[in-house]
């Protein structure tokens, strides 16, 4: 698998992850099963997309996508920061509209 599309499969988990950790989650968990599913050879109509090597790669997701499920559920709001982007961009309009 080329470099760039690791790095765009990696830049789309970080999004939806930023968004909610559900979110992330869920797509990991999708992106998981897809990658397994070329692995195991059940793709049998596309052969340029079939995963020869590091066969064990993508059970790493697996532990980022309980992460992310266990910290959205549990673990938010407790530990780090108590705000997130939207927090600070609703300070900021807020402190924007005083002075208007």
């Amino acid at each position: 698998m080329p470099f760039s599309t690791i790095l765009g499969i990696a830049i789309v988990c970080a999004l939806a992850s930023a968004v909610n950790g559900y979110l992330g989650g869920g797509f990991l968990l999708f992106l998981w099963m897809v990658l397994q599913g070329m692995i195991n050879d059940s793709v049998r109509y596309a052969p340029e997309i079939r995963i020869v090597k590091y066969t064990w790669s993508p059970h790493l997701l697996l532990p980022v996508a309980i992460f992310l499920i266990v910290w959205q559920w549990r673990l938010r709001g407790r530990i780090g920061p108590q705000y997130g982007v939207r927090d600070i961009v609703r300070m900021f309009r807020r402190q924007r509209s005083s002075y208007a």
